[in-house]
C-alpha cells in the first residue's frame, strides 16, 4: 500500500459521530469554496468594468464610444472586431456568438421549442384522453 493510505478508514466504517463531524467540515469548506468563486467572479466584473489608460481610451473614442464607457470589457470587445476584420476566424466566431448569431445555438433553440410544443400537444391530447373516462362508481 502506499505511504499514508494505510490509515485512511473508510466512511461506512466510522461512527455517526464521525461521519456527521467529516460532513460539517465539507459543507464549511464547500460555503468558502462558494464564496471564493463569488469573490473571484466580482473581481473580474471590477476589472472589466475599471476605465482603460489613456492611450487605450484614445483607441476606443477612435470608434465613437463614449469617454465614460471606455472600459476594460470595451476594449476587449474592439480589439475582439479589429481582429475578426483583420481576418482572424477565432475572433470573427467570438464577435458572432456574443451577438448570439451561432447557428449551431439557433439549431437547439428551434429543437427545444419543438420538443416543447410535441409536449403540450401531447398533453392535451392526454387530458382529452383522461377526461373521455367515464367516472368509476362502485356496484352496489
Amino acid at each position: 500500500m502506499a505511504a499514508g493510505k494505510n490509515n485512511l478508514i473508510p466512511m461506512n466504517e466510522r461512527t455517526e459521530d464521525e461521519q456527521r463531524e467529516i460532513a460539517r467540515k465539507g459543507g464549511i469548506e464547500s460555503g468558502k469554496a462558494r464564496r471564493r468563486k463569488r469573490t473571484m467572479k466580482e473581481a473580474a466584473q471590477i476589472v472589466l468594468n475599471a476605465p482603460v489608460s489613456a492611450e487605450k481610451a484614445e483607441l476606443l473614442k477612435k470608434y465613437g464610444i463614449a469617454e465614460q464607457d471606455c472600459t476594460n470589457l470595451m476594449l476587449i470587445m474592439v480589439k475582439a472586431v479589429q481582429m475578426a476584420t483583420d481576418g482572424n476566424l477565432k475572433a470573427a466566431e467570438f464577435v458572432r456568438d456574443i451577438l448570439g448569431e451561432n447557428p449551431q445555438y439557433k439549431i437547439y433553440e428551434k429543437r427545444l421549442e419543438y420538443l416543447i410544443a410535441e409536449k403540450e400537444a401531447v398533453h392535451t391530447l392526454t387530458d382529452e384522453w383522461v377526461a373521455a373516462i367515464p367516472e368509476f362508481t362502485d356496484r352496489e
